[in-house]
């Protein structure tokens, strides 16, 4: 998303990416068409942490001197504090933050924890929570991506914030996805004709939620036994995913295919998307499925909400309700003309409301009245 914003406003001024020293990030942060990269940070998980470094406390410092408005974007929920307050002290004249994650917040408490953790995890929030409110003191304009999101968000930080908060959806470069496969392209991980094929697109982590998907397959195998299940995407829980698969019988249906490149072209072999998250802040996946005239099933949370409009473009299940998945599932394979009709929904919404295009000249205008504006 950021690559595509940084894109589409190449004309409102001098831009430059400040963008983690990881390895990890450098390839992504080379590709991304700005004029001026810069790989420092304050966060991150090493020790120490970049704030006690002077010498990145300075560099990040004297590139906030320079700038007249910063835009951070907050992937986590108590993300880049340090930065925003050092970017307030630098005196930048205006500080604009987008939460792509704030969602997380309502799953930090997913898991059951002995007295003592759980004691020392609601510590913790708690103080996350207190510093990042501080920081939002010295924040012009907030970003959330889906009307769920902003809920979340003015919840959790105050309703004193919400003059400030906007939401701007997420948009995708359409123009690489194809509503229609040319006859005679098969995607190569697509089975043989007679067939379905059902496509998750998604990181293999505990956000995403493939293990309630994987125990709705034996359900839709009974009713539909052509189906068959892709799994892009790549993640630290793949080997206990696989193992999930195996236990259940289900390896000669299911491929794992990895992290892929050629994205578009699986969806447009494709006869259904299906994403079982248990909180999202906007996905990108959907959009593209949508895009590539893919109907969709998916889980009825926050950002999902915003871009599948249930029984038009998709279905809209419970997270973490495999029976629900699995019916829902059933009914679009069964049922080839809602299936199709969904998809071709599915991409006009995309056009309409959810193109990079559309998601710049957002931005643009957000940039524009924020720096005309008076400070908080």
């Amino acid at each position: 998303m950021v690559e595509l914003l940084v894109r589409e406003l190449g004309d409102v001024g001098r831009l430059t990416l400040i963008h983690s020293p990881a390895a990890a990030i450098l390839p992504w942060a080379l590709s991304v068409p700005c004029p001026r990269r810069v790989p420092v940070a304050l966060g991150g998980t090493g020790f120490p942490p970049g704030w006690v470094i002077p010498g990145r406390v300075r560099r990040l410092f004297s590139l906030f001197k320079e700038a007249r408005l910063v835009h951070f974007h907050l992937h986590t929920p108590f993300a880049c504090t340090a930065a925003i307050i050092l970017a307030s002290l630098a005196g930048v004249p205006r500080i604009i933050t987008t939460e792509h994650y704030i969602a997380q917040l309502s799953f930090l408490r997913r898991r059951r924890l002995v007295f003592p953790l759980a004691l020392l995890r609601e510590a913790r929030i708690a103080l996350a929570t207190t510093i990042k409110r501080w920081s939002l003191r010295f924040v012009g304009d907030v970003v959330t991506l889906s009307k769920g999101n902003r809920s979340v968000f003015e919840s959790t930080m105050g309703s004193r914030l919400r003059p400030l908060v906007h939401i701007i959806h997420n948009g995708i470069d359409l123009g690489k996805f194809a509503a229609d496969l040319a006859e005679g392209l098969r995607h190569p991980l697509r089975p043989d004709d007679g067939h379905l094929l059902v496509t998750t697109v998604a990181g293999l982590n505990n956000q995403k939620g493939h293990a309630y998907l994987i125990r709705a397959i034996p359900d839709i195998l009974r009713a539909v036994p052509q189906a068959r299940f892709n799994f892009v995407g790549d993640g630290h829980l793949r080997s206990d995913l696989q193992s999930q698969v195996s236990s259940l019988g289900l390896d000669r249906f299911v491929t794992f295919a990895g992290n892929r490149s050629d994205v578009a072209s699986v969806l447009a072999s494709s006869d259904l998307f299906v994403l079982p998250s248990l909180f999202e802040g906007m996905p990108m996946s959907v959009l593209e499925a949508m895009a590539a005239g893919c109907a969709v099933v998916a889980t009825d949370v926050g950002g999902t909400q915003d871009v599948v409009v249930s029984g038009r473009t998709g279905l809209l299940v419970p997270p973490g309700n495999p029976a629900a998945m699995a019916a829902a599932v059933i009914e679009l394979l069964t049922n080839e003309r809602d299936r199709l009709s969904f998809g071709h929904n599915g991409r006009q919404r995309v056009e309409q409301e959810f193109t990079a295009a559309l998601m710049g000249e957002r931005y643009r205008t957000l940039y524009h009245t924020s720096m005309t504006a008076s400070r908080p």
